[in-house]
């Protein structure tokens, strides 16, 4: 009985240690996104200025 007290414990523990590092591994992947994004809008807008002239 004391084992099935203490393993939502366990768990919340293990949850709150380990979420900095979702945290992080999710603001990398936005991270990413965003200059991924950007690095393919800035490319196309100058593949249309190089047509232009």
């Amino acid at each position: 009985m004391g084992m099935l007290m203490v393993l939502p414990y366990t768990v919340l523990l293990l949850i709150v240690n380990e979420w900095p590092s979702f945290l992080v591994i999710g603001w990398v992947a936005n991270g990413v996104c965003c200059a991924a994004m950007s690095w393919i809008w800035v490319s196309r807008e100058r593949r249309n200025a190089v047509v232009k002239r």
